[in-house]
């Protein structure tokens, strides 16, 4: 799950490109590519104690919030189709380094209140591959969202 603050945009801008990057720690792609595709989210969720620190009281698999607990609608958060990127590692696939995802039609809808920001869910296909991705509490390679107004 990943969420990333676009209040400070004012409503009604035009998104000319929204560049969504992950930094790759390390794969095993047992297949011919991996696809990690990025639904956004129909429900709202916590982070931890929105402070960053580690906590039990945030978001998991199969809730939105502990304590009091708020069941996802389905396991990893209810989510709306198509998928606002795709996320596509070949086999072999340099590591080590960040990959891009073009989430522009998302953002655009964000911004002019078409749909809540929620956030996305990243999810894999079933299988064998796996990748590491690095995440916001890993200094300096977080996820970024680069946006373009002008």
């Amino acid at each position: 799950l990943l969420r990333f603050d676009v209040s400070g945009i004012t409503a009604g801008s035009a998104i000319k490109r929204a560049i969504l990057s992950f930094h790759v720690e390390n794969t095993l792609i047992v297949g011919l590519s991996l696809n990690t595709q990025a639904y956004p989210l129909k429900e709202s969720w916590v982070e931890g104690t929105q402070s960053g620190a580690i906590s039990t009281s945030g978001v998991t698999w199969t809730k939105r919030q502990v304590g009091p607990d708020l069941a996802w609608t389905t396991p990893g958060g209810t989510y709306a189709s198509p998928a606002a990127g795709i996320l596509t590692l070949s086999f072999g696939a340099a590591t080590q380094r960040y990959w891009e995802v073009d989430i522009t039609p998302t953002v655009q809808e964000w911004v002019d209140g078409v749909r809540a920001n929620n956030g996305l869910l990243l999810e894999m296909a079933a299988g064998g591959d796996v990748a590491l991705v690095s995440s916001r509490e890993s200094l300096h390679l977080e996820p970024r969202l680069v946006i373009g107004t002008q």
